[in-house]
């Protein structure tokens, strides 16, 4: 079986890139988000933004107390770990990837989430 490694450069190869290329790529993005600051934003972009943002609050909210939300919460729940994020709805901090992935069920469970 090959290694994550090995199949990511293999499908670098196929798109025709280096390794040295993507690298170089992924620093200047990673260099242009850190130097970003929010004044440079056009307001057309922080507008969308914060709508988006809503949108997904709302729907986070509307579905927080769906069978399906509540049953990834529950599960999730007895997995442990810092407490780094918020579980929208709740008091409940859990790590950052698992808050993620029970906020994301609440979002989807009520399918009301086409714009986000």
């Amino acid at each position: 079986m090959r290694s994550q490694h090995e199949r990511w450069g293999e499908c670098m190869a196929q798109a025709g890139l280096a390794p040295a290329e993507v690298t170089g790529k992924v620093e200047a993005l990673i260099r242009f988000c850190r130097e970003l600051r929010f004044e440079q934003l056009p307001a057309p972009i922080v507008l969308e933004a914060k709508n988006r943002l809503l949108d997904f609050l709302g729907c986070a909210l509307a579905g927080l107390h769906e069978p399906s939300s509540q049953m990834v919460k529950q599960v999730l729940r007895g997995w442990g770990g810092p407490a780094e994020a918020a579980v929208v709805g709740t008091d409940r901090r859990m790590p950052a990837a698992l808050a993620a992935f029970c906020n994301g069920a609440a979002v989807v469970s009520r399918r009301a989430d086409d714009h986000i």
